[in-house]
């Protein structure tokens, strides 16, 4: 019955994985909140497309206060804010570095998540936030390693006297 549903929650973390390295090596040349912005439309269209097919507009509804003030912090924080910053992040730093924003998100929508609406930190909540954040810690400190390493040589080389 939810096969298709484990199916897109499987895909879409692959296609979101293959577009990010493809936007880095091949940028759009388009500016970043024009890309973003034709995306989320495209995506809010398919949406509906699939909502339409599937009836889910036959059974009237009425959201709660707190449902449309959700759906209202979602786009604004999530879509616009969200994403045009991750866009951003795309064209301007190595993919790497713009991996890790996936798993930074988990540990700030968890945080933002309990000083805005009260929600439980768990034990299990903050381990593997601190798991994330040392995973991330360590991805990072090897990459710069790697580049004061190469600094380095690189001065070491200009500063050594010629041979001639």
């Amino acid at each position: 019955h939810f096969w298709w549903a484990i199916g897109a929650l499987t895909l879409g973390p692959i296609c979101w994985s293959l577009g990010s390295v493809v936007a880095t090596r091949y940028p759009a040349g388009t500016h970043p909140l024009m890309t973003s912005g034709a995306q989320t439309f495209v995506g809010g269209l398919w949406a509906f497309v699939i909502a339409a097919l599937k009836g889910d507009f036959a059974t009237p509804f009425a959201p709660s206060d707190r449902s449309v003030h959700a759906v209202m912090y979602l786009i604004v924080v999530g879509s616009w804010l969200g994403y045009v910053s991750y866009m951003y992040c795309v064209l301007k730093l190595p993919s790497q570095v713009v991996a890790t924003t996936t798993y930074l998100n988990v540990v700030v929508a968890s945080l933002v998540g309990t000083a805005l609406l009260g929600e439980e930190l768990t034990v299990p909540i903050i381990a593997g936030g601190i798991v994330i954040l040392i995973g991330v810690g360590i991805t990072n400190s090897a990459r710069l390693q790697k580049k004061l390493t190469a600094k380095n040589e690189e001065m070491n080389r200009s500063l050594s006297p010629e041979e001639t």
